[in-house]
Protein backbone atom coordinates (compact mmCIF):
# COMPACT_ATOMS: atom_id res chain seq x y z
CA UNK A 1 0.00 0.00 0.00
CA UNK A 2 1.45 3.54 -0.82
CA UNK A 3 1.43 6.17 1.85
CA UNK A 4 -1.01 7.99 -0.38
CA UNK A 5 -3.29 4.56 0.03
CA UNK A 6 -2.50 4.43 3.62
CA UNK A 7 -3.84 7.89 4.36
CA UNK A 8 -7.29 7.12 2.94
CA UNK A 9 -7.41 3.50 4.56
CA UNK A 10 -6.96 4.71 7.87
CA UNK A 11 -9.25 7.77 7.68
CA UNK A 12 -12.04 5.06 5.80
CA UNK A 13 -11.19 3.04 8.79
CA UNK A 14 -12.05 5.77 11.54
CA UNK A 15 -15.12 6.54 9.49
CA UNK A 16 -16.36 3.03 9.47
CA UNK A 17 -15.59 2.49 13.27
CA UNK A 18 -17.78 5.34 13.93
CA UNK A 19 -20.23 3.62 11.51
CA UNK A 20 -19.58 -0.33 13.10
CA UNK A 21 -20.34 1.67 16.67
CA UNK A 22 -23.79 3.01 15.29
CA UNK A 23 -24.66 -0.70 13.84
CA UNK A 24 -24.31 -2.30 16.91
CA UNK A 25 -21.57 -4.13 16.00
CA UNK A 26 -18.73 -3.01 19.22
CA UNK A 27 -16.71 -5.45 18.14
CA UNK A 28 -16.04 -4.82 14.53
CA UNK A 29 -15.65 -0.71 15.56
CA UNK A 30 -12.54 -2.07 17.97
CA UNK A 31 -10.92 -3.68 14.86
CA UNK A 32 -11.66 -0.98 12.71
CA UNK A 33 -10.74 1.72 15.59
CA UNK A 34 -7.39 -0.18 16.38
CA UNK A 35 -6.15 -0.95 12.95
CA UNK A 36 -6.85 2.72 11.81
CA UNK A 37 -4.43 3.66 14.37
CA UNK A 38 -2.34 1.38 13.81
CA UNK A 39 -1.93 2.68 9.99
CA UNK A 40 -1.84 6.07 10.96
CA UNK A 41 0.96 6.09 13.45
CA UNK A 42 3.03 4.73 9.73
CA UNK A 43 1.16 7.10 8.13
CA UNK A 44 2.07 10.34 9.77
CA UNK A 45 5.94 8.82 10.61
CA UNK A 46 5.96 8.86 6.56
CA UNK A 47 4.52 12.39 6.29
CA UNK A 48 7.73 13.31 8.90
CA UNK A 49 9.65 11.84 6.06
CA UNK A 50 8.37 13.94 3.76
CA UNK A 51 7.75 10.35 1.90
CA UNK A 52 4.76 11.62 0.43
CA UNK A 53 4.28 12.56 -3.18
CA UNK A 54 2.21 15.84 -4.77
CA UNK A 55 0.38 12.46 -6.31
CA UNK A 56 -0.44 10.39 -3.83
CA UNK A 57 -1.33 13.44 -1.53
CA UNK A 58 -4.01 13.54 -3.81
CA UNK A 59 -5.54 10.10 -2.89
CA UNK A 60 -5.56 11.29 1.17
CA UNK A 61 -8.73 13.14 2.28
CA UNK A 62 -8.42 17.01 2.83
CA UNK A 63 -9.44 16.30 6.16
CA UNK A 64 -6.89 14.39 6.78
CA UNK A 65 -3.96 16.30 4.90
CA UNK A 66 -4.70 19.88 7.10
CA UNK A 67 -4.48 18.02 10.39
CA UNK A 68 -1.18 16.42 10.37
CA UNK A 69 0.62 18.47 12.82
CA UNK A 70 0.39 18.53 16.55
CA UNK A 71 2.11 17.98 20.03
CA UNK A 72 2.15 13.71 19.42
CA UNK A 73 0.80 11.21 16.45
CA UNK A 74 -2.19 10.11 18.93
CA UNK A 75 -3.20 13.79 19.85
CA UNK A 76 -3.64 13.96 15.83
CA UNK A 77 -5.08 10.79 15.23
CA UNK A 78 -7.65 11.29 18.42
CA UNK A 79 -8.37 14.91 16.46
CA UNK A 80 -8.78 13.07 12.89
CA UNK A 81 -11.10 10.37 14.98
CA UNK A 82 -13.21 12.86 15.88
CA UNK A 83 -13.45 14.50 12.25
CA UNK A 84 -14.39 11.15 10.87
CA UNK A 85 -16.61 10.09 13.77
CA UNK A 86 -18.78 13.86 13.18
CA UNK A 87 -18.54 12.98 9.33
CA UNK A 88 -19.92 9.27 9.30
CA UNK A 89 -22.80 10.71 11.50
CA UNK A 90 -23.60 13.50 8.90
CA UNK A 91 -23.81 10.28 6.63
CA UNK A 92 -27.10 9.11 8.19
CA UNK A 93 -30.66 9.89 8.27
CA UNK A 94 -31.91 12.66 10.08
CA UNK A 95 -33.90 12.20 13.55
CA UNK A 96 -37.52 12.29 12.42
CA UNK A 97 -40.42 10.71 14.49
CA UNK A 98 -40.49 8.73 17.75
CA UNK A 99 -36.85 8.02 18.84
CA UNK A 100 -37.38 3.88 18.80
CA UNK A 101 -38.33 4.41 14.81
CA UNK A 102 -35.35 6.67 14.30
CA UNK A 103 -32.69 4.36 16.39
CA UNK A 104 -33.94 1.50 13.92
CA UNK A 105 -33.17 3.71 10.93
CA UNK A 106 -29.94 4.63 12.13
CA UNK A 107 -28.82 1.44 13.19
CA UNK A 108 -29.88 -0.36 9.22
CA UNK A 109 -28.69 3.08 7.68
CA UNK A 110 -25.10 2.29 9.64
CA UNK A 111 -25.24 -1.50 8.65
CA UNK A 112 -25.48 -0.61 4.66
CA UNK A 113 -22.95 2.29 4.87
CA UNK A 114 -20.53 0.32 6.88
CA UNK A 115 -20.61 -2.63 4.25
CA UNK A 116 -19.65 0.15 1.07
CA UNK A 117 -17.67 1.61 3.20
CA UNK A 118 -15.28 -1.10 5.05
CA UNK A 119 -13.44 -2.92 1.70
CA UNK A 120 -11.90 1.20 1.33
CA UNK A 121 -10.73 1.02 4.80
CA UNK A 122 -8.50 -1.60 4.68
CA UNK A 123 -6.79 -0.40 1.09
CA UNK A 124 -9.30 -2.44 -1.16
CA UNK A 125 -10.65 0.29 -3.00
Amino acid sequence: MTVGDQGKAFYDAFVSAELAKKAGDDAEAENLFRWGVSNGRQFLASIEKNVLSARESEKVPSAVTLMTKGPSHDFVLGRMYEFAAAEATRMLPKREGGYGMWEEKERAAAKILLAERRPAAFGGK
